[in-house]
């Protein structure tokens, strides 16, 4: 994306980029619509009964959280970084955003990875130790000397990738069958509130303070200390196995 973007600034206006980005949003929402696959079946629709089953139980919020965190060390921090490289760091815009791209790749590898890991270790593990040492390069990214900057802008990502994969496979484990789609709906609805919405922006009031480093750092602690609720998450582990 920020490839992309800076090959489009080249020819037109931050107006025009977002309008390609529209454009081809909606072409290819009429694309699936034409030739997707998806299923026929329906889910249970929300109700007052079962939300209120599913906010009852403390792996919701647990899982909330995680999600939360989980979301901010990738699209918070990523919505952030450019800025915190061309105002905070010193580097020109079209280099900032080409290293970003770049080290966007990696990641996708390291997703694959952390599946073939998840299922040795177990996604609970997986999680945590993702969570763990994200929170680790998180803080990093924001304190490092100028030389170890760049080496941090791309394990910070490929660390925060490792969360998803082991992370979805325990949010359908920990949800009973009936309420599974209410359950991973509101989940990530309320973390991405959260992780790409309520956390980037204390991330930017903090920026324009002149503070990024202090932010992305402080994001960092975040994702470190919510793995303390590993000790508190309780789920049935041969569900759905």
């Amino acid at each position: 994306a920020p490839l992309i973007s800076e090959l489009l600034l080249k020819v037109c206006s931050w107006q025009g980029v977002l309008a390609a980005i529209g454009a081809a949003s909606i072409l290819l929402g009429l694309l699936f619509l034409r030739v997707g696959r998806g299923g026929d079946f329906k889910g249970e629709p929300p109700n007052f009964t079962n939300l209120g089953i599913i906010m009852k139980q403390p792996a919701f919020w647990i899982m909330m959280i995680f999600f939360s965190v989980g979301i901010a060390s990738s699209m918070g921090v990523f919505s952030m970084l450019p800025l915190y490289l061309v105002a905070e760091r010193g580097y020109d815009r079209g280099y900032a955003n080409m290293i970003i791209g770049i080290s966007r790749i990696p990641p996708v590898v390291m997703a694959l990875i952390s599946g073939w890991i998840s299922d040795r270790l177990g996604p609970k593990r997986t999680m945590k130790y993702a969570l763990l040492f994200n929170g680790v390069t998180t803080i990093l990214l924001g304190i490092v000397p100028e030389g170890w900057v760049l080496f941090m802008v791309f394990m910070q990502p490929m660390l925060s990738a490792c969360f998803f994969p082991a992370g979805f496979t325990l949010l359908s484990r920990i949800s009973s069958d009936n309420v599974r789609n209410i359950f991973i709906s509101m989940t990530i609805f309320f973390a991405y509130l959260i992780g790409a919405g309520l956390i980037p922006t204390g991330m930017g009031v903090l920026g324009d303070a002149g503070q990024f480093a202090l932010a992305i750092s402080l994001t960092g602690c975040m994702i470190l200390m919510s793995v303390v609720l590993f000790r508190f998450l309780r789920y049935d582990e041969n569900q759905h196995s």
